[in-house]
C-alpha cells in the first residue's frame, strides 16, 4: 500500500512539474528599456504607452505576506495603422515572466514583454503614480 502510494505521488508530482511552462527569461540578445508612466516608446511600428498601474499588492518590504503579490499595469499598443488596444499585464512580485501575463506586443522579429516594475513597495511608504517605471524587454524571435 505505501508503495503504491509513494509511486502515485511520484507520478502526479512529475505530471505537474512536466505542465509547467518555464519563465521567459532575458538573454544577451534581448534589449531592456525603461518606460516612465504616461510616457511611449516606439518598437519598429509599434508605438507602447505606459498608461497606468490598476493595481500594486506587490507584498511591501519589511513586511511578511502570504502571498508575494501582483501588480497589475495597462498599456496601450498602438500599430502603424491600425486601431490602438489596451494590453493589461501582470507583473508577478516573484520575478516569474510568462507570455500569458507579460506579453505587450510582437512583431515579425521581436517579441516585447513587461519584465518588472519599479519602485518596490516598501511598508508605510506609498508609492507616487509618478515614480512608477515598467521595465520593457525586446527580445528577438529565433531564426528558423
Amino acid at each position: 500500500m505505501k508503495k503504491g502510494l509513494l509511486i502515485c505521488f511520484l507520478l502526479f508530482n512529475g505530471l505537474v512539474v512536466f505542465a509547467q511552462k518555464p519563465g521567459i527569461t532575458k538573454d544577451s540578445l534581448s534589449i531592456s528599456k525603461e518606460l516612465s508612466i504616461h510616457k511611449y516608446m516606439k518598437v519598429d511600428d509599434i508605438c507602447i504607452t505606459f498608461s497606468k498601474v490598476k493595481q500594486d499588492s506587490r507584498c511591501p518590504k519589511e513586511v511578511n505576506c502570504v502571498r508575494a503579490g501582483e501588480a497589475n499595469l495597462e498599456v496601450i499598443v498602438q500599430e502603424s495603422s491600425k486601431k490602438a488596444k489596451t494590453v493589461m499585464l501582470t507583473i508577478d512580485a516573484s520575478g516569474v515572466v510568462t507570455e500569458r501575463n507579460n506579453l505587450i506586443a510582437e512583431t515579425s522579429d521581436n517579441k516585447i514583454y513587461g519584465f518588472s516594475l519599479t519602485p518596490y513597495p516598501v511598508a508605510n511608504r506609498p508609492i507616487a503614480t509618478e515614480n512608477y517605471i515598467l521595465e520593457i524587454v525586446i527580445k528577438p524571435k529565433p531564426r528558423d
